[in-house]
């Protein structure tokens, strides 16, 4: 029996049932607002239960989600590893494809030049004197007499072809003694670059930065002037003479700004956290 129903016989058996009438009626709104209660509790309950639920579930979620994060950082720094080779590798190539589209101008530029030098050394070897010496072409000082020295065009390319096939020693060799013969060609900027490339790409730095000095002070008004001055700041840097590297860069963008070596100045810099203008010290 309920608390309700033993209060309402109680209140039935005294002789003031009518007085009590509202009393009962109290007794019946505690009952109620109680049987509410219960049910109330029973719904938090059943709530907090799918509240765990789902807390435990988003936790999972987020826990998956993190690792799910951490693979993709993963993945990403890999990528990114692999595509700054690439760019690197494809900066190289695109390089010597900008050498090559320059010296196969300067071929084309020679050709009428070579074609009457071709004359004038058959007229040559047609007088009696023909022993005496050959001139040699591109004006260089020319071999001793009776000595035999390569065409130029053959003695440039096999030093090249040379360079090409990471023989750097080989290409150093014929490189100079192209310029020995034929120094005042259009040619000799480039031998006298790639002669500091070679030393360059041995890691012989310093001796590199002596052969780019060269280009820029004996070909002043040549097209190698750009990628000898960017070289010379590169090797420079691994020197680890940082200020003597960031001013040629700078140097080099200030002359050059519209050029593809002022481009690769700029983003060097910015590898190293730098402007290209200067702003004090660094």
């Amino acid at each position: 029996i309920s608390l309700y129903s033993t209060a309402v016989l109680l209140l039935f058996l005294t002789p003031a049932f009518a007085a009590k009438r509202e009393l009962v009626q109290i007794l019946q709104q505690v009952n109620n607002l109680h049987q509410q209660m219960q049910m109330l509790q029973q719904t938090v309950d059943r709530q907090g239960a799918v509240m765990k639920t789902l807390i435990e579930q988003t936790t999972d979620t987020v826990r998956a989600m993190q690792t799910g994060m951490a693979d993709l950082r993963v993945l990403t720094q890999k990528n990114l590893a692999g595509n700054s080779a690439k760019i690197e590798g494809m900066s190289t190539q695109i390089e010597i494809l900008n050498a090559s589209l320059d010296e196969a101008k300067a071929r084309l530029s020679k050709l009428s030049d070579q074609v009457i030098q071709t004359q004038n050394i058959l007229q040559t070897l047609n007088t009696p004197s023909a022993g005496a010496g050959l001139p040699v072409p591109g004006g260089g000082p020319g071999p001793a007499a009776g000595a035999h020295v390569p065409a130029a065009q053959t003695l440039y390319q096999s030093a090249y072809r040379d360079y090409i096939s990471g023989q750097w020693q080989l290409a150093v060799q014929e490189f100079q003694e192209y310029l020995h013969y034929y120094a005042d060609t259009d040619l000799a900027a480039n031998a006298q670059f790639y002669v500091g490339e070679s030393f360059y790409n041995q890691g012989n730095f310093r001796q590199a930065v002596d052969e780019y000095n060269k280009v820029l002070e004996r070909y002043p008004s040549g097209s190698m002037l750009p990628a000898a001055q960017l070289k010379k700041g590169y090797a420079l840097l691994e020197l680890k003479q940082k200020q003597a590297g960031v001013r040629e860069l700078r140097n080099l963008i200030a002359r050059y700004p519209k050029s593809n070596e002022s481009m690769r100045a700029r983003e060097r810099l910015q590898k190293l956290g730098l402007s290209a203008r200067s702003r004090g010290g660094l």
